[in-house]
């Protein structure tokens, strides 16, 4: 899959393109700054622009399978498919897999933390196969694995 990526730059960014590309999946990081970013391995296209100007999207998007974002929203506005994924405190732990996944709420059980790369598992995983299309999905790490509980 080629992957377009918003966001590469911070900590939950970071954590998605690499994990895609231990994935398989082909990346392009649009960024901003990309001396921000530093270098990454073979799999990775980084293209400087601004994810706010319409028009260096549409000039950037043509050819990708998905698009992932980890920057922070300045509003909702009208999209065609999106899924939110609304995580409380990020940590930079490792990736655990254990974190629960919850339709409009945190889920039960949840802690108050989750790490960046955990968050960007579940993110890889919505582009890799849609479960929650149109919704905002609580995250947060359990105490026991209970994966993908909604």
């Amino acid at each position: 899959m080629l992957l377009f990526v918003l966001g590469a730059t911070g900590g939950t960014g970071r954590a998605l393109v690499e994990q895609a590309r231990q994935r398989g999946h082909r990346v392009t990081a649009f960024v901003r700054s990309p001396r921000k970013l530093g270098s990454f391995r073979d799999g990775v296209t980084v293209l400087q622009g601004d994810p706010r100007n319409a028009d260096e999207l549409r000039d950037a998007l043509p050819g990708h399978d998905a698009v992932a974002s980890a920057l922070g929203p300045p509003g909702l506005g009208p999209t065609l498919d999106w899924t939110i994924a609304r995580p409380p405190r990020l940590t930079n732990g490792m990736l655990t897999r254990a974190y629960g996944v919850a339709d409009g709420r945190m889920p039960p059980a949840g802690r108050l933390t989750i790490s960046r790369a955990d968050v960007a598992d579940f993110l890889l995983d919505e582009v890799e196969r849609p479960a929650h299309v149109r919704r905002i999905i609580g995250l947060a790490s359990v105490k026991a694995v209970a994966r993908r509980a909604s």
